[in-house]
């Protein structure tokens, strides 16, 4: 059985909900929200819920209705003095941020939070339901359409749940934060999930995901042009950047630089619409601006970590730290130090620009890795239990 909701399909009503809401958000409450989306055919998600509470109200609201306006539900997003919470927000500021032309204000996402009180990495909302509110949840409306209508008394009820449990585990989180001490072991992520850069379309970061087999300047030029060119074409079709073209083409592409017509129709992957003389000719003209340039305007990728130049027994022990301090302190391993931070604190020890060697993750975490792996500090076994030892 869910909780009383309303199912707002016009511009009337999300203005009503909203003002009285606000009122009561003003004074103290919290606003928690989520959103369901579908992005298999699109560039940009196409929202098609969202799922608001407060205290005493909730409400899904269709964006999708005639006439619908959600500019009295945005502002409340601006507000900096509401706060809103989430879980695992990522994609659903990515959405709000369309909307709004700016990113929402003072966000409480419950999976980071739930990493500094003993969770686990990256834990799921249906397991943090199950183990605060001691409830289950319908699960068999997730995979849903939810761009069709009329949706079901099911999908809604389903919809629904993702933010009333919400506000309970919202509540029993900030309690155990305060109470610790520890709001200020999670600001660092939240303030990533607000800035600006964490949304932009970065085309080194999707040249480096291609996993290219070479290093040559000019193989590495036209893949990372041919993944500019995609990024506009996909923003102009609106589709999906796999469906205009592929990462393993763009690789084959970058490799063979085919440079006419023939060579481009007998390049292996070949096929459907990109066989239009129009889009082929494009591509090659890429592929050839890409060539012509000088190597030194070429990108590079960054130089390979020699795992081989580091003892992996010292990754071993090291790894057994984080993890003896993550349960100590009860919380997760990742935000003190993810693997990648823990090679480069081996291989440059205190000249290692990390995280974990800086506040509050330096002084639970990454002051005893830095003793360890200087010999003061060693790991031994009692009682079938890891401890720490000062070496004398």
């Amino acid at each position: 059985m869910s909780d009383p909701y309303d199912y707002i399909k016009t511009p009337k009503g999300l203005e009503d909900f909203c003002t009285k809401a606000t009122s009561s958000l003003l004074e103290g409450d919290f606003l928690t929200f989520d959103t369901e989306f579908i992005r298999e055919r699109t560039y940009a998600p196409q929202l098609c819920l969202i799922q608001i509470a407060t205290a005493q109200q909730a409400a899904i609201v269709d964006p999708l209705a005639d006439g619908m306006d959600l500019q009295p539900l945005l502002d409340i997003f601006a507000n900096h003095d509401i706060v809103k919470v989430l879980h695992a927000g990522r994609q659903d500021i990515e959405i709000l941020l369309e909307l709004m032309e700016e990113l929402p204000k003072n966000i409480f996402d419950t999976q980071i939070a739930a990493m500094v009180c003993g969770f686990g990495e990256s834990v799921g909302y249906e397991t943090l339901v199950k183990k605060i509110t001691k409830k289950g949840l319908d699960k068999t409306a997730r995979f849903s359409n939810w761009a069709q209508r009329p949706l079901s008394k099911r999908q809604l009820d389903y919809a629904i749940g993702d933010v009333t449990h919400l506000r309970d585990i919202y509540t029993h989180l900030l309690k155990k934060i305060e109470k610790a001490d520890r709001y200020h072991w999670i600001e660092e992520e939240m303030q990533a999930l607000l800035n600006p850069k964490t949304y932009e379309v970065d085309p080194m970061r999707l040249l480096f995901k291609l996993k290219l087999r070479t290093s040559k300047p000019h193989v590495l030029a036209r893949a990372f042009h041919l993944v500019k060119w995609r990024e506009n074409q996909a923003m102009v079709d609106d589709k999906p950047r796999q469906s205009i073209i592929r990462d393993d083409l763009i690789a084959e592409l970058a490799t063979q630089y085919p440079k006419t017509i023939d060579e481009f129709r007998k390049t292996r992957g070949i096929r459907d619409r990109l066989l239009a003389r129009k889009i082929a000719e494009g591509i090659i003209d890429v592929l050839t601006t890409a060539s012509a340039l000088p190597p030194q305007e070429c990108p590079t990728l960054p130089a390979p970590i020699n795992e081989t130049a580091i003892d992996p027994l010292t990754q071993d022990l090291l790894r057994v730290l984080l993890k003896y301090i993550s349960e100590k302190e009860e919380v997760a391993e990742r935000i003190l130090a993810p693997s990648k931070d823990l090679m480069a604190l081996i291989r440059h020890k205190n000249k290692a620009d990390l995280a974990c060697l800086k506040g509050w993750r330096y002084e639970i975490f990454g002051k005893l890795a830095l003793e360890f792996m200087d010999e003061k500090i060693a790991l031994s076994v009692k009682d079938g239990k890891v401890l720490l030892t000062k070496n004398s």
